[in-house]
């Protein structure tokens, strides 16, 4: 008896951390889609780019809005933080990517070059570059303290929705409606790989703690996890009932998190290919998740604006 519970002991000992998400609070203001958000690095504001052509601030602690800034430009579609938390980069309906302090006021900064809407921005990890992509299937990589293009990356034959950088940043990883990813080498622009495999359009991209891993979410249902340097899918991972929309992954943490348009949200213990939680919106669909940077929280947009909040009980270990 003892013994068979010294075994049973060691083999929970021995299991992956459970990371479960605890409900928070709803966040209302938008008044149309929310098809991005951004955490800050100190994982105390969240960021939400909306189709109501306002940018808006949230205090995660109480969840109020902290302020708010309204494009003149169209709609917002995507947002991103510098990981020194002193700029806020976004983009949308006219194809220019602006950047201001993260305290939203001036002065701001333009960079132009896409003929089309933006749908996707990410920053290096050292903060140095910005990437952008959207309507126009080209990928653009901008030196942020010059405002300077430096790169433009051709290949992609149709929007491009996607875009990641690796934690060493050498590697860029894109994803859009031709169904690919795409790996390039950061310094000189060159493509590195092209991962087929997806049979409809890549929604987001993710670089894992591991790596050699990359996790790519689609319109096909699925979630790939690549060993991307090899250009081989070493897991795929159902459980959408429709296409997804969004994936998070943070530093330190064994835990994915997808969204889809099936108004659910996943929790994945990727390493062992498992479901950790369900959290089920249905029927609003969920046109973005994020993680904080401290692995506490865990925000969602649904399609009518609204976004809610969790708290998650079994933070990692942080950047």
């Amino acid at each position: 008896m003892r013994i068979g519970l010294l075994v049973f002991l060691l083999a929970w000992l021995n299991l992956p951390a459970r990371q479960a998400a605890t409900h928070d609070k709803v966040l209302a203001g938008h008044s149309g889609y929310v098809r991005s958000l951004a955490f800050s690095p100190d994982s105390k504001t969240l960021l939400s780019a909306g189709w109501d052509k306002t940018l808006r601030a949230w205090d995660v602690t109480t969840g109020t809005e902290s302020r708010k800034l309204e494009s003149q430009h169209g709609y917002i579609t995507a947002v991103a933080v510098s990981p020194d938390g002193s700029l806020v980069a976004w983009a949308g309906e006219d194809g220019v990517v602006r950047l201001r302090p993260f305290g939203l006021g001036d002065p701001i900064t333009e960079l132009r070059g896409h003929r089309m809407f933006v749908s996707a921005l990410a920053f290096s990890p050292s903060g140095r570059l910005l990437a952008s992509a959207g309507a126009d299937a080209i990928v653009r990589i901008w030196d942020i303290a010059s405002s300077r293009l430096l790169r433009s990356l051709t290949g992609h034959i149709s929007f491009v929705g996607a875009l990641a950088f690796s934690r060493d940043e050498q590697y860029l990883a894109s994803g859009g409606d031709d169904h690919e990813v795409r790996i390039w080498r950061v310094a000189d622009g060159s493509l590195v790989r092209v991962l087929t495999g997806h049979s409809r359009y890549v929604s987001a991209v993710c670089f894992l703690d591991d790596p050699s891993l990359l996790a790519s979410a689609s319109d096909d249902r699925t979630i790939r996890i690549w060993r991307w340097e090899a250009g081989k899918t070493v897991q795929v991972l159902t459980g959408h009932s429709s296409g997804m929309s969004s994936l998070a992954c943070c530093a330190g943490s064994a835990v994915l998190v997808s969204a889809g348009w099936d108004g659910r949200i996943l929790l994945w213990d990727y390493a062992n290919s498992k479901q950790i939680q369900v959290i089920d919106l249905a029927p609003q669909p969920i046109l973005a998740v994020c993680l904080s940077p401290d692995g506490k929280a865990l925000a969602a947009a649904e399609a009518g604006g609204r976004i809610q909040t969790w708290t998650l009980s079994q933070p990692h270990s942080g950047r």
